[in-house]
C-alpha cells in the first residue's frame, strides 16, 4: 500500500454500490462492486453499504486517512440524510459509520461526482460548470472555481424534479416529473407500461437499437424531454459547460441524438455564448474519486489541471 494517503470511498447507487481506496492524486488503488439489493428503495438498513465500508477500511491500512460516502439522496450541510428514495436506511450513515475511519464525510453522490470531476475529471481546469448524474435516478450539481455549491441547506440536486416538457407522450400523468420520464429507471417503467414487459434499462435501449418501434419512441422521447430540462437549467444557472456522468452517460440510441437536438433548440437566441457539453472524463467512477476528495478537502487543495479538449457537444 502506498505511503501516501489514501482514502475509503462509497458511491452508492440504485443498482450497485461500488467501493474502493483512492489515493491523493486520484488513483483507484482498489475497487469492488457489490449490487445495492433487489428491495425498492434497496439495502435495507444500510448493511451493504457498511460491510463494504468495513472491508474497505480493513484493506486501507495504516495509511487509510479517511472514508467518503457518496449516497442517492438529499444530504444536509451536516451530512445527515433528508430522503429515503433510493436506500432503506433505519439509521444515519454518518451515525453508522461513525468511528470506522479517522475522518468520515457523508455527501449527496452527484456532489461528490462534481467533485471528482472538478478535480480530476472533465471539469480540471473548468471555473464554472454544471454536472448531471444520469441513471436510476437523475441530479444535478453547480460547481464554480472547483468548489461544489450545495445550497443554503443541502438541496441544490433537484434536477429531476422539473415537470416534463408538455405534448410528450405519456407527459401528462398528474406530477410527472423529468427523473419519472427520463432516468434510467423511468425507461424501464415506462416500456413496461406500455408493452406489458419488463426489461432493464439497458434492454429497452438494445430493443430501441433492433427496431421495436415502442422502445423506440420510450427512448427518444425520454432524451427529448431531458434536453429540454438540460436546456432549463442552463438558462437559470448560466454554467460554463455541462458535465455528463452517471450510468446513461454513454447510452446508445436516440437518448443523447434527441438531448442534444432539444437542448440547442432550448437555447436558440437565448443564450450569448456557445455550450460545450462533456462526457464525464472518470466515467462511472465520478462519484467514488469524488467521495475520496471530498474527504482529500481536509489534507490537500485540487491540482491545476487546462482546461480539457474533448467536447461532446458545441452550439
Amino acid at each position: 500500500m502506498s505511503s501516501d494517503p489514501v482514502v475509503a470511498a462509497l458511491d452508492v447507487g440504485g443498482t450497485n454500490i461500488r467501493g474502493g481506496l483512492i489515493d491523493s492524486t486520484g488513483q483507484v488503488l482498489y475497487e469492488q462492486l457489490v449490487p445495492t439489493g433487489s428491495e425498492d428503495p434497496g439495502d435495507p438498513g444500510f448493511r451493504q453499504g457498511e460491510a463494504l465500508a468495513r472491508t474497505l477500511v480493513s484493506r486501507g491500512g495504516d495509511s487509510l486517512v479517511g472514508l467518503g460516502v457518496g449516497m442517492p439522496e438529499v444530504v444536509d450541510l451536516d451530512g445527515r440524510l433528508r430522503t429515503r428514495d433510493v436506500i432503506d436506511w433505519d439509521r444515519q450513515p454518518a451515525d453508522q459509520l461513525a468511528g470506522l475511519a479517522p475522518s468520515l464525510v457523508v455527501e449527496s453522490d452527484v456532489r461528490a461526482g462534481a467533485l471528482g470531476e472538478a478535480w480530476f475529471g472533465a471539469g480540471a481546469g473548468l471555473d464554472d460548470f454544471v454536472y448531471m448524474s444520469v441513471g436510476t435516478g437523475l441530479s444535478y450539481s453547480h460547481a464554480v472555481s472547483r468548489q461544489v455549491r450545495a445550497g443554503a441547506t443541502g438541496g441544490a440536486i433537484w434536477m429531476g424534479a422539473l415537470p416534463v416538457a408538455a405534448g410528450l407522450p405519456g407527459a401528462d400523468v398528474a406530477g410527472m416529473d423529468l427523473e419519472q420520464y427520463s432516468s434510467g429507471r423511468a425507461i424501464s417503467d415506462r416500456y413496461a407500461l406500455a408493452t406489458g414487459k419488463r426489461l432493464r434499462t439497458t434492454g429497452v435501449f438494445d430493443a430501441a437499437v433492433a427496431g421495436d418501434s415502442l422502445a423506440e419512441e420510450v427512448v427518444a422521447t425520454a432524451g427529448r424531454a431531458l434536453g429540454a430540462g438540460i436546456a432549463y437549467m442552463v438558462l437559470l444557472v448560466d454554467p460554463g459547460a455541462v458535465i455528463v456522468g452517471g450510468g446513461m452517460a454513454g447510452a446508445s440510441g436516440d437518448y443523447w441524438d434527441e438531448a442534444m437536438t432539444e437542448l440547442r433548440r432550448g437555447l436558440a437566441g437565448r443564450r450569448s455564448g456557445p455550450l460545450p457539453v462533456y462526457q464525464a472524463g472518470l466515467g462511472e467512477r465520478s462519484g467514488l474519486v469524488g467521495a475520496a476528495c471530498a474527504v482529500l478537502e481536509g489534507f490537500q487543495s485540487p491540482p491545476i489541471s487546462e482546461k480539457p479538449s474533448p467536447i461532446w457537444f458545441e452550439g
